[in-house]
């Protein structure tokens, strides 16, 4: 147990931040640890799935295990599961959030590209754990079906310019596209701190539109929803070579070359594309939600056009 959570109340915290959303309830706290100075940690509790906060612990226990053996950590630090309370604790790693860095459109330096890259080294090492006993393989029906949910509204040609697309890609989903890895489940920039010594990843997602059995999914799906968020907030060319160096820093630290040409990246970057754009913005943005979509979502269909053969 923490010592902020003593029954004694000797340590009590001093709270830093504090947010909500519908899901969780988030706390940024310090608490005496002695010299130099008070640690920092995270408190988030979960309201409507308690439970998740145990898987979070677990997946993030492992995962530092494996990566958090040098000086700079590839996950938050994972030091307390209250399951009472459905609450998970974990250490503050100091920097702005990488999301916070690559919305800037300066970038004089190429600053950003290396975060990129080094985003992407440390998704392989993520997905560099063993895959799950018994050779259970990701469904990609329920995929499918939830982005011709999320498309209901959209014009007829729109629509039909998508079915004909994901006809096509479903027929090209080879076996080892399927097979299950451990994976982040929502490793967008904004679940990533740019610290000194390289990104750490936080806030692994353990529900979504279609299952991921033990926190497995295909490995295509943090690559998508990474390279969705690059689509979704910055514009041509800039996006395309972020993604480029996101994308070669996966292949450089050992991880399969599965955007692009790879039929399940393409069909997970269309969803994440679409719940994102859906979930993203302000006020502006959700005002003009629906004609941003459609914007952004045929944008991606024309690049499609441009690289994709007639026939498959």
């Amino acid at each position: 147990m923490l010592p902020c959570f003593s029954a004694s109340g000797r340590f009590a915290p001093r709270i830093f931040a504090r947010r909500t959303t519908p899901f969780t309830t988030t706390v940024g706290f310090e608490a005496d640890g002695g010299p130099p100075a008070p640690r920092r940690f995270w408190l988030k509790v979960y309201h409507r799935e308690p439970e998740a906060a145990g898987h979070e612990f677990a997946f993030l226990r492992e995962a530092a295990a494996r990566l958090n053996r040098g000086p700079d950590p590839g996950v938050v630090e994972p030091v307390a599961w209250l399951p009472e309370i459905g609450g998970l604790v974990t250490a503050h790693v100091e920097g702005p959030s990488l999301a916070t860095l690559l919305e800037a459109d300066a970038d004089d330096r190429g600053h950003q590209a290396g975060h990129c890259r080094a985003a992407g080294r440390l998704l392989a090492r993520l997905h560099g754990a063993a895959a799950p006993a018994g050779g259970e393989r990701f469904d990609f029906a329920p995929v499918l079906e939830a982005i011709r949910r999320e498309v209901g509204g959209f014009s007829p040609a729109i629509r039909r310019r998508l079915d004909d697309e994901l006809e096509r890609l479903a027929r090209r989903i080879s076996p080892e596209e399927c097979v299950l890895r451990p994976g982040h489940g929502d490793y967008g920039p904004y679940n990533l701190i740019a610290a000194v010594g390289g990104p750490v990843a936080l806030d692994p997602s353990f529900h979504g539109a279609f299952p991921r059995p033990g926190n497995c999914s295909a490995p295509a799906e943090d690559l998508a929803k990474f390279a969705a968020w690059l689509h979704m907030v910055r514009s041509p060319p800039a996006s395309g070579s972020l993604q480029e160096a996101f994308f070669s820093g996966y292949r450089e630290a050992g991880g399969a070359a599965l955007e692009g040409a790879s039929a399940s990246f393409r069909v997970l970057f269309t969803y994440c594309l679409l719940r994102g754009l859906r979930d993203w913005g302000g006020v502006a943005a959700r005002l003009a939600g629906g004609r941003l979509r459609a914007r952004a979502l045929s944008r991606w269909l024309d690049e499609r056009a441009e690289v994709a053969p007639a026939t498959s």
